[in-house]
């Protein structure tokens, strides 16, 4: 399949890296505007990166890009009706490329053109906003989609780079940690280097993970990738289209599981009885045995836990790697 990739230069954009890591590790003919060049591991800078440019950049090896054809010279728009394609991806529609506006400036102009079955526009952003005149015309990839644009455009979501091998421990009985210590609802746990980042994941049973601007977020993929099993507060009031493979049923189990071994108060004493200490510290000491003999609530759900991180393992194999671009192909 002869395939343009149109990209911003614009800032990093993780749903547009993503799809152009599958499309530069596939077996197509690749053209494109503009070579991220983050992508490759001879980028020099990857720590300046949002993210530090975890899991996604630096990763490429920098020989591929000899094998993708740039096109800087003359009117791109000129060279992509001439040389038919049989696709050509808009992979940040609502960015710019050369300070240009990439909707206004090559889009409609192409579309005016060409065939609309041969562009697919790709919108990555954390917001829930879609160009409908745009996706009333093409086919329309919307990442933070509402159920009220599903009748002019399609979901997707984030996923993993399947070919990153990161550290990861999908046996519960070797975790060494009930919860991560990364928690992104604390900049001071932001401690980690790539690979003690996913280090700490794989030796935890649980790990925090929440919306921010957008439902869909990298980290998600990172804690499954691990053998990690994700604590996931509010996943009940995620739209059915975002993140659509999302297997919230499971997560909804997993947070419940979570939630009696780490936050029911007959497993943890509140900080009331703990102030007790002073007026009766052999009351308290009796009291915190007794809890700690409670305790086994971990061990009697080991089964279960495993459980849980073989049902995330299989989604993930299934809907959580690059692979599942290739519908984008379909």
């Amino acid at each position: 399949m002869k395939i343009f990739i149109f990209n911003s230069d614009e800032y990093q954009d993780y749903l547009s890296d993503l799809i152009n890591y599958y499309l530069i590790k596939s077996n197509h003919e690749i053209y494109t505007n503009y070579i991220p060049e983050f992508l490759f591991n001879d980028y020099k800078d990857i720590n300046s990166l949002y993210g530090k440019g975890f899991t996604l950049y630096g990763k490429l090896d920098s020989a591929l890009k000899e094998e993708i054809k740039v096109i800087t010279d003359g009117s791109i728009a000129s060279y992509l009706l001439d040389n038919n394609f049989d696709l050509i991806i808009f992979a940040s529609v609502r960015r710019s490329f050369k300070e240009k506006n990439i909707e206004k400036e090559y889009l409609n102009e192409i579309l005016s053109k060409t065939k609309a079955s041969k562009l697919i526009a790709i919108d990555g952003e954390d917001d829930n906003l879609i160009l409908e005149n745009i996706a009333k015309q093409i086919k329309y990839y919307k990442r933070e989609l509402l159920p009220k644009n599903l009748d002019i455009a399609h979901p997707i979501s984030f996923s993993f780079p399947e070919f990153f091998l990161n550290n990861k421990n999908l046996d519960i009985r070797k975790k060494t940690n009930i919860l991560a210590p990364m928690d992104p609802r604390f900049l001071n746990s932001y401690i980690f280097d790539e690979e003690s980042y996913f280090t700490q994941y794989a030796n935890s049973i649980f790990a925090t993970t929440t919306k921010k601007n957008g439902w869909d977020c990298l980290r998600h993929y990172e804690i499954i990738a691990s053998g990690c099993l994700p604590y996931f507060p509010q996943i009940e009031e995620k739209p059915e289209t975002i993140m659509k493979n999302y297997p919230a049923n499971l997560q909804k189990d997993i947070n419940k599981t979570f939630e009696k071994i780490i936050l029911n108060a007959s497993n943890i004493d509140s900080v009331e009885n703990l102030n007790l200490i002073k007026n009766s510290k052999t009351k308290i000491l009796n009291r915190a045995i007794k809890k700690m003999s409670k305790m086994n609530i971990l061990e009697n759900n080991l089964n279960r836990l495993q459980t849980y991180v073989d049902g995330m393992s299989e989604w993930f194999n299934d809907y959580g790697k690059s692979n599942i671009y290739v519908e984008l192909l379909e």
